[in-house]
């Protein structure tokens, strides 16, 4: 049994995940985005909504150059993935 459960044993409301303070969440938001940075433009990097996926939201960054073959390149566009409790914490933030 979870504090899910013991919360509608005892008929009591489900609690928000998100903050209804504007400014604050405002702050949550700015200091997860600079915690997330592109490795190569050194931008902020943003979340696509639903995933685990954050990617360099620079329109200019040309991304990695990653050697497939002995003649052959490719451009990577910079991206890295969150863990399960990050996806989580983004999902709260920036999408309920």
């Amino acid at each position: 049994m979870d504090l899910k459960d013991i919360r509608k044993l005892y008929g009591l409301k489900e609690l928000p995940k998100h903050t209804s303070n504007k400014k604050k969440l405002e702050m949550i938001q700015q200091r997860f985005y600079t915690r997330h940075v592109c490795p190569l433009c050194h931008n902020t990097m943003k979340h696509i909504e639903g995933t685990n996926v954050m990617v360099c939201g620079n329109p200019d960054c040309k991304g990695a150059d990653i050697k497939v073959s002995k003649d052959k390149r490719v451009k990577s566009s910079p991206s890295h993935l969150l863990d399960s409790k990050g996806a989580a914490i983004a999902n709260s933030i920036f999408y309920d």
